[in-house]
């Protein structure tokens, strides 16, 4: 039987991502009795500077796929998108509301309190995309304005304050994209320029400093190059170009620009690496998709039950265990990578 559904008899295929203490353990496509189900569980509590634990349990490849990569979560419905904080987790559904749940000290949910939440609530609607980092969530409106929400101490909601807050608020407007790191948060706006504000020690917000910014700020040095996609890690960022080339700035203590190099950055630089359409950030390392539907990988993965501890100073081809190139690729922020 599953250790997270309750179902006996089920076959899975599991796979996992390592980083942090929570672990986040989904069966997201389970068959049973004809219909399709998601399980969530959380065990034990805690952020750390290793990565947040997302157990994704997959029924056998015969299994059903959502419509346009969606999932089913059994008090929600159809979810199109979720992302996990330290112990808060965000749904974003297919009628583009908002719910959140878990831990809510700091108003990291954003539904105007500070009280824990066990079921999901409803925080914002019109909501085009969300990413949650350890104690703050960031989210996309249908109109392009990025509202922010929750711990604020290094300024990474971009607020001009350093005040946490409990009710999402309207920071930048004209975004396309957004993606919370553990301390700084990054907007991509349509014109294809890059914002970042909060936590800099490492450069990552690639503004050529490593102050602190309290507002967002738009990134140097790659002024009339066009950007299409961003994550963002604990203190690095990937930045997809039009042109499928990857740009990093930020720490690359692990080799996680996959540049070759452990060299940081307090601007974007070129990685040199091409043919990519679409990147995701997680702690130390960094994930990458190309044309063909490969996945590639640079930086340190601390390992997990099923993948070894990995430190890869220069992209190489990994095995993740999901398609990345079908739709369900965009669900999770942090992704699993597995030695080819």
């Amino acid at each position: 039987m599953c250790d997270v559904c309750p179902q006996p008899g089920l076959t899975h295929t599991a796979s996992a991502v390592v980083t942090g203490e929570s672990i986040i353990r989904r069966c997201r496509w389970l068959l049973h009795r004809g219909r399709s189900r998601v399980f969530i569980g959380v065990l034990n509590q805690g952020w750390t500077l290793l990565p947040l634990v997302i157990m994704l349990l997959l029924h056998s490849a015969s299994a059903q796929k959502a419509p346009s990569g969606e999932f089913f979560h059994p008090v929600l419905g159809r979810v199109s998108k979720a992302s996990y904080g330290s112990q808060h987790k965000m749904f974003l559904l297919a009628d583009n509301v908002l719910y959140g749940s878990g831990r809510n000290d700091v108003g990291q949910i954003g539904d105007g309190t500070t009280t824990a939440r066990d079921r999901p609530v409803i925080v914002f609607t019109n909501v085009a995309d969300v990413s949650a980092g350890p104690d703050h969530t960031v989210f996309l409106q249908l109109d392009g304005s990025a509202w922010a929400t929750g711990r604020n101490d290094v300024g990474q909601l971009g607020d001009r304050t350093r005040t946490a807050r409990k009710f999402p608020k309207n920071v930048i407007s004209n975004v396309r994209a957004v993606a919370a790191g553990i301390m700084h948060t990054v907007f991509l706006k349509f014109d294809g320029s890059v914002w970042a504000t909060g936590q800099n020690q490492m450069g990552q917000l690639g503004d050529g400093t490593r102050s602190q910014k309290l507002r967002p700020t738009r990134m140097v040095g790659v002024e009339g190059i066009k950007f299409i996609g961003l994550g963002a890690g604990s203190a690095h960022n990937i930045i997809l170009r039009d042109t499928g080339e990857v740009y990093a700035c930020g720490s690359n203590d692990y080799g996680q620009f996959g540049d070759g190099s452990r060299i940081s950055s307090k601007v974007p630089v070129a990685t040199g690496f091409t043919g990519v359409t679409a990147v995701v950030a997680s702690t130390y390392y960094s994930i990458f998709t190309r044309t063909d539907g490969t996945s590639w990988a640079a930086g340190l993965y601390e390992g997990g039950e099923l993948a070894p501890k990995l430190t890869l100073n220069q992209v190489q081809q990994v095995v993740v265990p999901w398609e990345t190139s079908s739709p369900y690729y965009p669900l999770v922020d942090r992704a699993t990578i597995g030695a080819q």
